[in-house]
């Protein structure tokens, strides 16, 4: 379809497997956007990426998005909007998102919608709006599939506002500056607890 011979690949993944932090999606869009650099491809590979993984469109590009559907619909926002730092916390337990999916079925409580509340935030450049509204609704099926997830979430919630990625399992606290992540990054490793410093893009 593009042309191309093909290469051999060889993938060092830096991002946890089944931590619900859609690195299998970000390695997807990783080797699409080489690949197209590599052989100069003009043509459009968003609908190839799509037939990919539902997600994978989502991460094709930075910036803050909202998505919709099983992944597929992405609302990016554009703007020069504000920049947040964090700090994450993996665990070897992975969940399937399909288990965690279905639990939240079974469970049927009904959250108070937050996503327009935080996107309105996003786009006032208020970085305590967004801390302090940032929610994952899937939180409570995934604790009882891996009761860790609280555990984690009660740990770095002593250094910022945290929640858990995804379907689970990582945990992330948030940070409205470096300085602070930073802090907070050096008082954990005193305590032997490993985290991930990243920052959005």
């Amino acid at each position: 379809t593009f042309n191309t011979n093909g290469v051999n690949i060889t993938l060092k993944k830096r991002i946890p497997v089944g931590a619900g932090l859609g690195g299998s999606s970000v390695d997807i869009a990783g080797v699409i956007l080489a690949m197209q650099k590599l052989y100069d491809v003009k043509k459009d590979v968003l609908e190839f990426a799509g037939k990919l993984g539902s997600d994978v469109l989502a991460v094709m590009d930075k910036g803050y998005k909202i998505i919709h559907g099983i992944g597929d619909k992405v609302e990016k926002l554009n703007g020069n909007l504000l920049k947040l730092y964090y700090l994450v916390l993996p665990i070897e337990e992975q969940i399937l998102a399909k288990d965690c999916y279905y639990l939240f079925d079974k469970m049927g409580i009904n959250y108070p919608e937050k996503t327009q509340i935080v996107k309105e935030f996003l786009l006032e450049n208020s970085k305590l709006g967004v801390i302090t509204n940032v929610k994952n609704d899937l939180y409570f099926p995934a604790v009882k599939l891996v009761p860790k997830i609280k555990e984690n979430v009660k740990v770095l919630s002593m250094y910022g506002a945290s929640f858990m990625t995804g379907s689970g399992t990582a945990t992330v606290a948030v940070f409205k500056n470096k300085k602070d992540r930073d802090k907070a990054y050096r008082k954990l490793k005193r305590k032997k607890i490993k985290t991930i410093k990243v920052h959005s893009v």
